[in-house]
């Protein structure tokens, strides 16, 4: 039996925003219930969580493709595995509210869209994201 590659990219990108959309929404309430008064982070908690997921799941098909193939090939789906396992790091800091890891996980996102919207979003969040207010974000 054969899997039809369309229909499991689009079940994957399904389940991930079926996953990050409520769980963002719940670590907004969480957020504004901690420390009222604070602007929304929905899209931020969206972002990484989005980004943690989809890097966790083509880190493990990389890294489970390495195992089968030829040895360059297997080099270089290693090598995409590492730099899944980056992009995962800089996602689960950009829901931590990390002004760096916003930056490094819009570039290494590699979508020009989300570059501007980051970008848009991120100037307007830059001084919210101040790690010297103290904000509780855990």
């Amino acid at each position: 039996m054969t899997i039809n590659p369309t229909i499991l990219n689009v079940t994957i990108v399904l389940l991930l925003l079926g996953i990050s959309i409520p769980l963002a929404i719940d670590m907004n309430k969480t957020l504004q219930a901690r420390n009222p008064g604070i602007r929304p982070f929905k899209w931020g908690y969206f972002i990484g969580i989005v980004g943690v997921l989809n890097s966790a799941v083509l880190g493990i098909i990389f890294f489970m493709s390495a195992t089968v193939t030829a040895s360059y090939e297997c080099n270089l789906l290693y090598a995409k595995t590492l730099l899944m396992l980056l992009v995962g790091m800089a996602h689960y800091y950009m829901i931590k509210r990390n002004r760096i890891a916003w930056i490094i996980g819009t570039i290494l996102s590699m979508n020009i869209f989300l570059w501007i919207i980051n970008g848009i979003y991120l100037k307007h969040r830059w001084h919210e994201m101040d790690p010297t207010k103290g904000e509780d974000t855990e």
